[in-house]
């Protein structure tokens, strides 16, 4: 019994963990989209009361908020992406590639179909 729990506690703890990250996260986004209902209410306001400097101050301040609640609900991903197309190592790996690849057409055409089958994978040259 004690092995038991020895070998499985490591899972149950990251799996509490997940479990209160989301439950902080829930807690998160719902005072954000509280946030966000005061700031449309005073972006409203300021939009009646014919106010320019508040109406534009309202509207910065409901991007940011729209910014977090999208983060926090993975709709808004600024993760990087890498292009390697363009970068230079890339370049000369292919050209390596095809050039040792010459001699064996066969082989080049595998590596060729392997490398577009891969879900982003492109190659340049053929």
């Amino acid at each position: 019994m004690r092995y038991h729990l020895k070998e499985h506690l490591p899972k149950l703890l990251a799996l509490a963990r997940d479990a209160e990250r989301a439950a902080r996260a829930d807690s998160l986004l719902d005072r954000i989209e509280g946030l966000q209902e005061r700031t449309e209410a005073a972006l409203t306001k300021a939009e009646e009361g014919e106010n320019p400097f508040a109406t534009f101050r309202g509207i910065a301040e409901m991007r940011r908020n729209l910014e977090l609640i999208g983060e926090i609900t993975k709709e808004l991903n600024r993760t990087p992406t890498l292009n390697l197309s363009m970068n230079p190592e890339w370049l000369q790996l292919e050209a390596a590639i095809h050039l040792t690849l010459e001699d064996h057409p066969a082989a080049k055409r595998a590596v060729v179909s392997a490398l577009k089958e891969l879900p982003s994978g492109t190659t340049t040259r053929h």
